[in-house]
């Protein structure tokens, strides 16, 4: 009987610790959670800024493509304008003519598909400074958020050693079968223990007989609510 009464009131002070711990784990996880959400948006933004860049690069590029394409062109053109001069005969003439006429309607495909590119870009050039801006700003601001994070759990990392340590002295304070049915448990589900007020598990709310509620008060021996499977203990 001494050894559970002993027993119940280390599972007490454990109980505390756990709560402790659990609040401690919450607070971390919140913290960390608030950090990812904002990392979240800020990746969003670089993948946004990086598209821009890159359509610009693109963009860019078609241009150059279109402006090698014509000089080629315009090349071309002034070559079969100078052949001209030495054909024998009308149908050679046509044929150049022809030549020249083609390459000069490529050209000038090849020139408003280059101002529609031109427009484009000016388009992206004109959303890169503000995307920029955010990015940046954003940046200081995840920053900012991660180092209140390292700090957050800088502080509590010698708090959460000492509650460990502090709860793994008791845990060797307990009978084996006690700490077994604990370990068990809190392996599935917190807190282990649950209160009975009145007549009630103050973890599920289920009725307790008052057999039962008797027999727990005693502390002859460790009980479990027949629902949560919690160890019940009286509450004062």
């Amino acid at each position: 009987m001494i050894g559970i009464n002993n027993d119940i009131a280390i599972l007490k002070e454990i109980q505390k610790i756990d709560c402790e711990l659990s609040s401690l784990e919450q607070e971390k996880q919140k913290k960390n959670n608030d950090y990812l959400k904002l990392k979240e948006s800020f990746d969003s933004i670089k993948i946004e800024y990086d598209k821009l860049q890159e359509d610009q690069k693109l963009t860019e590029l078609e241009i150059k493509k279109f402006e090698q394409s014509n000089d080629e062109l315009k090349k071309r053109i002034e070559n079969s304008r100078a052949r001209m001069f030495g054909v024998k005969s009308q149908k050679e003439f046509d044929a150049l003519k022809a030549e020249i006429k083609t390459n000069q309607n490529t050209i000038s495909e090849n020139e408003n598909k280059e101002l529609e590119l031109m427009e484009k870009l000016e388009k992206i050039k004109e959303k890169i400074p503000a995307l920029m801006q955010k990015f940046e700003e954003m940046n200081s601001v995840l920053e900012k958020q991660l180092s209140e994070v390292d700090t957050y759990m800088d502080s509590i990392a010698p708090k959460i050693n000492e509650l460990t340590s502090k709860k793994n002295e008791l845990l060797m304070q307990l009978q084996p079968r006690t700490k077994q049915i604990y370990t068990k448990i809190l392996s599935v589900k917190t807190p282990a223990l649950a209160a009975i007020i009145g007549t009630t598990c103050s973890a599920c709310n289920v009725y307790i007989p008052p057999q039962t509620v008797n027999e727990v008060r005693k502390e002859t021996r460790i009980y479990t609510c027949d629902s949560c499977k919690r160890i019940l203990y009286w509450q004062e």
